[in-house]
């Protein structure tokens, strides 16, 4: 049981050490303290170029589908499909009728005139349910929808607003968006990653607020599960087919559609976590070294107090002090350092990251705890008492 005189005694003896070793106990601090630091960072910067990857992917992946049409000249598919291609109108025909829950499309290079600025963006348009940004934009987006009024991005909210990072938009909403000669809508909600992880400026408008520039000839659409979806694809190539007797339409799963954006994703955040773990096992490689000397500098003191009666479980809670008063606050430091980096570099620190930090942290220091308890009962107490130590 830990008391007040076995405490006393394990400050003495860690004080003592500190005296003997000083440039040693420091070395090994600050050895730690760049493992923890590299795991931080380097988990961070993983997991914020994953999210700077995928930022913009819509979720909910196994009801996405992307229908694309084109007009096939001289027996192969050439270009553009003649005429409006996927309108509005259609698309919320098919909301209506219960054959999709949502649909959206995109138009890049969009100019929307606000607060006296003409602003180049990527205009989203949509309608219906759609689980946009991970799904994390759905309820905002209906809100968007049912005021009138356009969701932005948090680009856009900065660039375009002047607003501070974190900041809402005011309420009631001010500042209208204009993103067609004679439609101006006001901005009432932001969506989307911070500004860093996607710089575009965004606009999301709601498809019957903007039926003049409703229409592409490729969209998304979100599926029921109990929809023909070749059913569909006829459907829509028989009424395309009224302005474009050569129009083809194709589709494929948002996992086909968008493969090499998440394989990307994968492949980018694997190397950069791989990149983390070699320097922290560099690190751990000289903090291993310097906790070696560590080791054999604290043994005789250990042995010799099983030499005097000490049990094996007083002396493995003076292994532990050891453990926590050398890994602690180094670990503690090592954090705090790799969260003050977000500052100067695209991390995502989050409690994932942290926690897998601290985990490693505290399983080096539980294996050098283990090491340094063996070596001690390898040792015999009777021979360090024969020398006089």
């Amino acid at each position: 049981m830990l008391s007040l005189p076995v405490l006393g005694d394990m400050l003495r003896a860690f004080a003592g050490q500190i005296k003997r070793t000083p440039w040693g106990v420091a070395l090994l601090w600050i050895s730690l303290t760049v493992a923890a630091a590299a795991l931080v960072i380097g988990f961070g910067l993983a997991e914020g170029l994953r999210l700077s990857l995928s930022a913009g992917l819509p979720g909910e992946l196994d009801r996405l589908y992307y229908f694309s049409a084109a007009s096939r000249v001289g027996g192969g598919p050439q270009g553009s499909a003649q005429g409006d291609g996927f309108t509005v109108g259609r698309l919320e025909a098919l909301i209506e009728a219960g054959t999709i829950e949502g649909y959206f499309f995109e138009i890049h290079g969009k100019p929307v005139m606000l607060r006296g600025r003409m602003l180049l963006t990527t205009m989203v348009v949509y309608g219906g349910q759609v689980p946009l940004y991970g799904g994390t934009a759905t309820d905002a987006l209906v809100r968007a929808a049912g005021t009138p009024g356009v969701a932005v991005n948090r680009s856009l909210a900065e660039n375009g607003f002047g607003l501070a990072t974190g900041e809402s938009l005011p309420d009631p909403p001010a500042d209208p968006v204009s993103l067609l000669p004679d439609c101006a809508l006001p901005a009432v909600v932001i969506v989307g990653p911070p500004a860093r992880l996607e710089p575009t400026a965004v606009v999301l408008a709601a498809g019957r607020s903007v039926s003049e520039a409703g229409h592409s000839h490729d969209v998304a659409l979100y599926v029921r599960p109990e929809t023909d979806l070749e059913k569909l694809l006829s459907n829509l190539r028989q009424a395309m087919s009224l302005e474009d007797p050569g129009v083809v339409v194709s589709v494929a799963s948002a996992r086909e559609e968008l493969a090499p954006r998440l394989r990307e994703a994968r492949v980018v955040s694997a190397l950069t976590t791989a990149c983390a773990l070699v320097i922290a096992l560099v690190a751990f490689v000289n903090a291993g070294a310097l906790l070696s000397l560590w080791i054999v500098s604290r043994v005789p003191g250990l042995s010799l107090r099983r030499a005097l009666g000490a049990s094996p479980r007083l002396v493995a809670l003076y292994v532990l002090f050891d453990l926590v008063v050398t890994t602690l606050p180094s670990t503690g430091a090592g954090l705090a350092a790799g969260v003050l980096a977000r500052k100067w570099l695209p991390l995502q620190v989050g409690p994932l990251v942290v926690g897998a930090a601290l985990g490693l942290m505290v399983t080096g220091a539980i294996l050098a705890g283990l090491v340094l308890t063996r070596t001690v009962d390898l040792v015999d107490p009777g021979l360090l008492l024969r020398r006089g130590v």
